[in-house]
């Protein structure tokens, strides 16, 4: 018994460890966890708050902070989603949300890809992210907290249209809606740091999930023997698979000395590579399209950028920092 009672919080974590890699095992990464149990006492005082809780990446991320017994709330709008109501719109939040927690990570604001971009869902895009993370600042600005980093999403589209040119943490600011829409998002990181909360930002490319965003949308003309070229096909898209992207954000939280911009990326394909690889993915031969750009930007505007454009990003920053991508191919 004194044994047991003298390593509780080891047998508290490699018991779930054991059975969640069974039943779970494409969530868990070794090198995450065994970060965990060894520094596991401090991971008892650790709780995590996680903003935009109704997102695809924040439901991923609550399924695997439930596997690994660490604390963890949400923040939403709505009451029944998330254990603290907050409404950025009205610059109203719970002050509570941030008590005993030690990280945040911060997931809110509107689907750049749903809609078309009128002026209203323009607006909405920079509100629903420059609002919320004001509130957020000024929350740890007026009361004491515990906060020691906080993790922001940001974009590729950062760097706007870039072409064949490959880009990294260091390349310029794009010229695009977009690229306004994250520069004005990241412009709080200094506001943070003022507070002596550590910053990691990091610059997402084209997300891959199966049942979110943008890979349903290619796959369903793929399961019709369709693989849509948008405009010449030749466009880069610089891609990362979901599970990934909570590999990272657990990485971060993991890594206390990290902070800075990482770009989170795991290729870069053309969109005809990209179909061609989910088409193989699926085994269905399927036959070229060619969508004129004309077309598209009559149908979307200045939407289009997102579709026709490329944005090539070098993944050379977050690999030395020491993630391994696990989910490579399609």
């Amino acid at each position: 018994m004194k044994i047991l009672i003298k390593y509780k919080n080891y047998i508290r974590y490699i018991i779930p460890y054991l059975v969640c890699n069974l039943c779970f095992s494409e969530y868990l990464y070794p090198s995450n966890y065994f970060l965990l149990f060894f520094d596991s006492f401090e991971y008892n005082t650790m709780k995590i708050l996680i903003t935009g809780a109704n997102g695809m990446i924040a439901k991923e991320l609550v399924l695997v902070l439930q596997t690994q017994n660490i604390p963890y709330h949400t923040l939403s709008r709505s009451t029944s989603d998330g254990t603290h109501h907050w409404d950025p719109t009205l610059m109203k939040i719970d002050p509570k949300c941030i008590q005993g927690v030690t990280h945040i990570v911060h997931l809110a604001g509107a689907n750049v890809g749903d809609g078309i971009w009128t002026h209203a869902r323009k607006k909405e895009i920079i509100h629903s992210r420059v609002k919320s993370t004001q509130l957020l600042l000024t929350l740890l600005q007026k009361h004491s907290h515990q906060v020691k980093k906080i993790i922001m999403t940001s974009a590729i589209g950062y760097y706007g249209i870039s072409g064949s040119v490959l880009q990294d943490e260091g390349s310029n600011k794009g010229n695009t809606f977009l690229s306004d829409v994250w520069d004005r998002w990241e412009q709080f990181n200094d506001d943070f740091v003022k507070i002596n909360i550590s910053v990691v930002t990091m610059r997402l490319g084209v997300v891959l999930h199966p049942k979110s965003g943008v890979y349903p949308n290619m796959l369903m003309p793929l399961r019709m023997y369709i693989a849509p070229q948008l405009g010449g096909g030749l466009q880069w898209v610089s891609w990362v698979d979901y599970r990934d992207v909570i590999h990272a954000i657990l990485f971060f939280i993991n890594n206390h000395n990290t902070s800075g911009i990482y770009n989170i990326v795991t290729a870069n394909n053309t969109w005809k590579e990209l179909m061609q690889l989910i088409s193989k993915k699926i085994h269905k031969r399927s036959w070229e399209i060619h969508i004129h750009k004309a077309i598209i930007k009559l149908v979307l505007g200045e939407q289009s950028d997102i579709l026709l454009h490329s944005t090539k990003v070098s993944n050379e920053k977050i690999i030395n920092a020491g993630v391994e991508f696990k989910h490579i191919n399609i």
